[in-house]
């Protein structure tokens, strides 16, 4: 079962929001969407994530007692993806070994991470004051989405 509802963080929509393999099914597909106005690239890896007590979550490299990760099992292309404004590609995501998995909620997050655009050094107009100090603030936007997997 898949909860089917748009998720949006920075400029990169997701949808849906969750995906659960259940029973037989070994395929799922998710939508990304570039709702800014500037072309932009993100690089998509797994990471496993832990809530914590106050809500807050954390980065763990290992499972928790009782907790299973579930991307050793989930393959997912493409890696990265570079989306104009306004612009939507698909990812898909593949269960495989799963006559191997023991009965349980295996858990892991697909995790986007937004590439700034960076240009050569000098390709910048120089600036017009040089006699201050230039800084360019450049936000970096991320995106976590859960992938499950139950069987049993």
């Amino acid at each position: 079962m898949a909860i089917q509802e748009t998720c949006a963080q920075g400029n990169l929509l997701v949808t849906p929001v969750r995906v659960v393999f259940e029973g037989t099914k070994r395929a799922e597909e998710l939508n990304l969407a570039n709702s800014g106005k500037d072309t932009a690239r993100y690089l998509i890896s797994f990471v496993e994530i832990r809530m914590n007590k106050n809500g807050t979550f954390q980065q763990i490299n290992e499972p928790d007692s009782g907790q299973q990760f579930a991307s050793k099992y989930l393959r997912f292309f493409p890696r990265s993806v570079v989306l104009g404004p306004n612009e939507a590609q698909a990812i898909k995501l593949q269960l495989t070994g799963a006559s191997q998995l023991e009965p349980g909620e295996y858990r892991s997050h697909l995790y986007f991470r937004a590439v700034p655009d960076e240009k050569p050094i000098g390709e910048d107009d120089p600036p017009k004051d040089s006699t201050g100090i230039n800084v360019k603030l450049t936000p970096r936007f991320w995106y976590h989405h859960p992938g499950n997997y139950t069987g049993g």
